[in-house]
């Protein structure tokens, strides 16, 4: 809690007409002309009346000679509030209500206390109770400059010779425009009574939110207004009774006013930001309503996105579930743990309800390798690509990329092999790449130009000691099947896979083994324009490491109820995760089936297809159900080319008819899914083991540890419904403004993760970093931002913690520092770092590209070390600046330092 809010809480306890002298004030006046008052279907403010403003909020207070009409008998009430930017008033009034509405404070005198020179802003009004005399009511309405608020404290003193028992006071509230809200009972409260931390009003272009400094009241709520009980109790014969309350102010989203009531009460919080975009060509969405549930039953809050499609908010360092809605688009849903103190980015690439065909990945030249069927290779060697294309192509070229950055790679070799009716070529990598997964880009004569997600994992060193991670049953986008109420909008399951990629990206295995039912049901691409291919690959691309992939029965089954034809779900298999000439295969393909193998760290991995042939189709070809004769004949010529003293491991879907003799084959381990429960021991090996899924919630994964050729497997951990169970936590946010930072890793799960990896964000201009535990395997920089690759070992429940800083001092001997804002380009704000040797008067102003002033962010004494600020891309006045360059200049010491910033729409 900082000392702005501490002074505030205690301003209840505080002598009426005492006030610490603080500059930079609000201002309190008398209405003097038709402009200065407010616009809105709910404005009613006249001249005469008393204003509260500031660059943030307008406030509006009757005088105690304009009668409001209808329920409120006489002035001082508030009556109009809005944003400075807009001035759009949605809200009808907010009356002192006393023991029971209509009773209310009849007020005789509205007089401006303070007008905000040497202090906050004050209009004070005095009156008596509506019904008893003897009860004398005294409010202030207070504003600071910087307020998002206006801070209501109301006196009540018993002015009688008897003690009046059960004496209430609060407000009746009329939101006039909106729906009621009310945290933990959601939008629309009309006909109940909660006990809330804040009550609110969420508007098209306005919002409000109510609330105590600190803990809870009580609220009725009818169609259009809330009634509130803030203060009870007996008010003794010349007693007094006092209460402060607080009504804020936002612009669209609810989100804008609550979280300036939910940081007065002292809530540890952190900021939640990030970008709601079309998926077809990453483009902002604006208007994006990001709904924010603590509890699963009802929104906590409600966030909007702006112009640019980026929304941010101050939410409880607590776990919740963010829903992303906007009209043409189907929902996302995302769960997180926001970070005390820290920022926690979560963006939603939203699928358009009408997306057309082909917008996905689909492989068209290249066919391995593929975002489902990988290479992993080393700087410095090579991997075949295998492509489709005319026996006449000529110029083949290759290149990898991830982000910015791109890098050739030579072809060594290049053949058409008639056989298989393709082409095989081989690229080499250069040594001294970045460790990470990029994308494949192969091109040649005729106009091809194919790109591959997701499918190039470069390595350093392929160790010996090392653990893999398998997942099954993902059913995405959705469980339910069509005819099912809610199929064609239900994304719940892609929750249930991101908590788990969220959990595997922090644990950092070598590979994901994915043993199928990826898609619920794999004719649903196409059909209705479900899409349940593009959205499932758009989602594992968001792992940070390698993932296989084997077919499941509901990837290449069809169900009766579907129209589509058969053979419609094994076709767009191959489309976006197989290999389109299995159709009709070549001479050298006639498996028919997707099977393949390879290596990593001594161990053989052989990846195989199973179904059950629901549609009957080609049943000569694939029969009713699992492993064809051809499969059998191709692993058994797999397995003899490989070292007996090899361990081999099998991941499938399920052993339909139970053909796999694991002990005669030779194999040490088999992985699969399909019955959505964990089965098979870990103690003795062949190990044979089923996982539970992570669909319906139970978000399984379970890690195998590898040791010099020994395998070990583990019991099944989940991620958990809130996804806590494997979290770091941030002393400052990890967005590349700060120098140094600490993080503390926590397992709750029974697999110890030896090689964790934490992306550490630092500034670019102080690399290299150091770390006090763990090591930094790579440095990357991109912009201004440094992200250090941070490998640890994190105990099985247990935690580590670590903290990281630069080598050298940022400084390096200079009087003072100012790194580029971050982010730059802005569209919502930025965040300016300036570090100063030695404690004095700084300047930290913002100019526009002809030298005018912007805004002023720091004038005054500043510390020694590292300072931040934030600028909310607003002038003087309060007003959003226009889209442009501008330049930050940090003056100290009688010398000057600046940097550009551009801001966007």
């Amino acid at each position: 809690m900082n000392a702005r809010t501490l002074w505030l809480l205690a301003l209840a306890s505080v002598a009426v007409g005492t006030f610490p002298a603080l500059s930079l004030a609000g201002s309190a006046e008398v209405i003097t002309e038709q402009s200065q008052l407010l616009s809105g279907p709910a404005a009613q403010g006249q001249v005469g009346d008393l204003l509260l403003s500031n660059e943030h909020v307008v406030f509006i207070i009757e005088s105690h000679e304009h009668a409001n009409g209808g329920e409120a008998l006489s002035g001082g009430h508030l009556v109009d509030a809005a944003p400075t930017g807009t001035r759009s008033d949605r809200l009808d009034h907010v009356v002192v209500s006393l023991v029971a509405w209509p009773r209310q404070a009849l007020y005789t005198s509205v007089t401006v206390e303070s007008d905000g020179t040497t202090g906050p802003a004050v209009i004070r009004a005095e009156g008596r109770d509506s019904e008893l005399q003897d009860v004398q009511v005294v409010t202030r309405y207070m504003l600071d400059d910087g307020d998002r608020a206006v801070w209501i404290e109301t006196t009540v003193t018993n002015d009688g010779d008897s003690a009046l028992t059960g004496y209430a006071a609060g407000d009746a509230i009329d939101w006039s425009y909106g729906d009621n809200f009310a945290p933990g009972y959601g939008f629309d409260v009309a006909g109940l009574t909660t006990y809330a931390e804040w009550v609110g009003c969420h508007d098209t272009s306005t919002s409000y939110a109510y609330g105590k400094p600190s803990g809870t009241f009580r609220a009725e709520h009818g169609h259009l207004w809330s009634d509130t009980w803030l203060a009870t109790g007996d008010l003794e014969a010349g007693g007094s009774m006092s209460f402060t309350r607080l009504l804020a102010v936002g612009e669209r989203g609810l989100s804008s006013a609550n979280e300036v009531i939910v940081e007065a009460q002292g809530f540890t919080t952190g900021s939640v930001q990030g970008l709601v975009s079309d998926v077809s060509d990453g483009t902002g969405i604006p208007g994006a309503v990001i709904d924010c549930y603590a509890n699963g039953v009802a929104p906590y809050t409600r966030c909007v996105a702006g112009d640019s499609g980026t929304y941010g908010t101050n939410l409880p360092a607590i776990t919740f579930s963010l829903d992303a809605t906007a009209e043409g688009y189907f929902d996302e849903s995302f769960t997180t743990a926001v970070a005390a103190a820290g920022t926690t980015r979560v963006d939603f690439p939203l699928m358009p309800s009408d997306y057309p065909v082909g917008r996905g990945d689909t492989l068209t030249v290249v066919m391995r390798p593929i975002i489902t069927v990988p290479e992993i290779v080393l700087g410095g060697g090579s991997f075949p690509i295998e492509a489709i294309a005319s026996p006449l192509t000529t110029g083949w070229t290759a290149r990898i990329g991830r982000g910015s950055a791109t890098y050739e790679l030579p072809i060594e070799a290049a053949a058409y092999e008639q056989n298989y009716e393709r082409w095989f070529l081989t690229a080499a990598v250069p040594e001294g790449l970045p460790e990470e997964v990029y994308d494949l880009v192969v091109e040649a004569s005729g106009g091809i130009c194919d790109t591959v997600a997701h499918c190039v994992a470069v390595r350093d060193s392929i160790p010996s000691d090392f653990y893999f991670a398998q997942i099954t049953d993902t059913h995405l986008p959705t469980h339910l099947f069509y005819g099912s109420e809610g199929w064609d909008t239900d994304e719940s399951e892609m929750a249930d896979l991101r908590a788990v990629i969220e959990d595997l990206n922090l644990a950092n295995p070598a590979f994901v083994l994915l043993t199928g039912d990826l898609v619920n049901e794999g004719e649903a691409e196409d059909f209705m324009g479900h899409r349940a291919f593009t959205k499932t690959q758009a989602l594992l691309e968001e792992l940070t490491m390698p993932v296989f992939a084997v077919i499941g029965n509901h990837d290449v089954g069809v169900w009766e109820s579907l129209p589509p034809p058969d053979g419609s779900s094994r076709r767009e298999w191959w489309r976006f995760f197989g290999w389109r000439y299995l159709g009709s295969p070549s001479p050298g393909d006639d498996i028919y089936t997707q099977n393949y193998s390879f290596d990593f760290g001594g161990v053989h991995f052989v990846g195989l297809e199973a179904y059950a042939n629901y549609d009957g189709w080609r049943l000569e070809t694939y029969g009713w159900e699992s492993f064809t004769t051809r499969q059998i004949d191709w692993l058994l010529d797999d397995l003899a080319l490989v070292d007996e003293e090899a361990p081999k491991v099998l991941f499938y879907h399920y052993d339909f008819d139970h053909e796999l003799n694991l002990g005669a084959l030779g194999v040490d381990c088999a992985l699969w899914g399909h019955i959505h429960s964990t089965s098979g021991s870990i103690d003795v090996p062949p190990y044979n083991l089923a996982t539970e899924s992570v669909c319906d919630g139970e978000r399984a994964m379970r890690f195998i540890h590898v040791s010099n050729g020994t395998l070990t497997p583990h019991e099944p951990d989940e991620a958990g419904a809130n996804g806590l169970k494997l979290r770091a936590l941030f002393d400052v946010p990890n967005d590349g403004t700060r120098y140094r930072n600490t993080v503390t890793i926590i397992n709750e799960h029974h697999t110890q993760y030896e090689d964790a990896l934490l992306r550490l964000r630092a500034p670019a201009d102080s690399i290299p970093y150091r770390v006090d535990s763990g090591r930094i395997d790579q440095t990357i920089v991109e912009g201004n931002v440094a992200t250090c690759y941070v490998h640890v070992s994190v105990p099985a429940q247990g935690s580590t913690s670590l903290s990281i800083e630069p080598t050298e001092d940022p400084l390096d001997g200079a009087l003072m520092a100012l790194s580029q804002s971050y982010p730059n380009p802005s569209a919502a704000g930025t965040t300016f770092r300036f570090m100063l040797a030695s404690a004095g008067e700084t300047r930290l102003s913002i100019y526009d590209l002809a030298g005018r002033l912007v805004r002023k962010l720091h004038d005054g004494e500043a510390p020694a070390g590292e300072s931040l600020e934030e600028w909310d891309l607003r002038n003087e006045a309060g007003r959003k600046v226009a889209p442009g360059v501008y330049f930050a200049r940090l003056e100290h010491g009688g010398q000057s330092v600046s940097r550009k910033l551009v801001v966007i729409r």
